[in-house]
């Protein structure tokens, strides 16, 4: 499908910033570098191993290794006509902005007062805080420069206490979660084909029928039974019928009840250990 610049237009406006996670292979990068966009695409890589997609794709893909190549990164962006920014992956420029707060050290590389500096260096939680509030000002700068902002990352294990529950959670802070307007989380498809997603956040609404009915229903399903641009596109104009889910179109991660059910398990094992 190609977009028009109406309906690039409408995208920014609705999606004006999107997360994508999913474990390794489930196709996060390729999300982002096809979003159909006006304007330069600027890539923020902390990864080496997706290098060679920036020969495919009309992108300029700034390497980034550590805090200041991202500094850099950043300072490089002032006047440039930029529709697309992605960040891939998050986690580790949240690792090095946290560092940044333990070694006190502002966001542009200066030294912070004393005081503060002795209070983020033993206190860790005062500094996970100050890494926050340094992260969302970092995403509002970046979306500044751009009409649009894509995050990718990675899964990790999920805790439950201190026991490992058997699953997986995004590798990022909440944040993100708050930043962005749409949160997938992409599954291999089965066969050989295109990620399926689990949308975690969607502040798409279906306007039409809140004009008509005055009641708000979704435009995305549960789940994507295909993750991809023209899958999004093709529920904005035809939102999903809430009441009638496709079995595709369910999700199949765990409800609040299995959720409970699984904390009381570990709990009972713990206890009897």
């Amino acid at each position: 499908m190609k977009f028009t610049k109406e309906q690039i237009q409408q995208l920014n406006e609705e999606l004006p910033a999107v997360a994508v996670a999913g474990p390794w292979g489930t196709g996060k990068t390729l999300f982002a570098l096809t979003r159909p966009v006006v304007g330069e695409v600027v890539w923020f890589h902390t990864e080496a191993s997706g290098a060679n997609y920036a020969a495919l794709y009309d992108v300029d893909r700034i390497e980034v290794n550590s805090i200041d190549d991202f500094r850099q990164g950043l300072a490089a962006l002032k006047n440039r006509e930029i529709g697309h920014i992605i960040i891939d992956t998050v986690a580790p420029i949240e690792d090095w902005l946290f560092q940044d707060v333990r070694a006190g050290t502002s966001l542009y590389g200066e030294s912070i007062s004393q005081p503060e500096a002795n209070r983020f260096a033993k206190d860790s939680a005062a500094a996970w805080g100050e890494m926050k509030k340094r992260e969302l000002t970092v995403l509002n700068k970046l979306k500044g420069y751009a009409d649009v902002v894509t995050i990718t990352s990675h899964m990790r294990a999920k805790y439950i206490g201190s026991r490992p529950s058997g699953l997986l959670e995004p590798r990022l802070k909440d944040v993100v979660y708050q930043f962005v307007a749409v949160f997938f989380v992409l599954q291999k498809g089965e066969g050989v084909g295109k990620p399926t997603a689990e949308v975690k956040k969607s502040t798409l609404l279906d306007k039409k029928y809140f004009a008509e009915n005055g009641e708000i229903r979704p435009v995305l399903p549960p789940r994507l039974p295909v993750a991809d641009w023209e899958s999004i596109w093709a529920y904005i104009e035809n939102p999903v019928d809430a009441d009638n889910l496709q079995p595709s179109e369910e999700s199949r991660t765990m409800s609040d009840t299995e959720t409970v059910r699984l904390v009381a398990k570990i709990a009972e094992e713990a206890a009897m250990e």
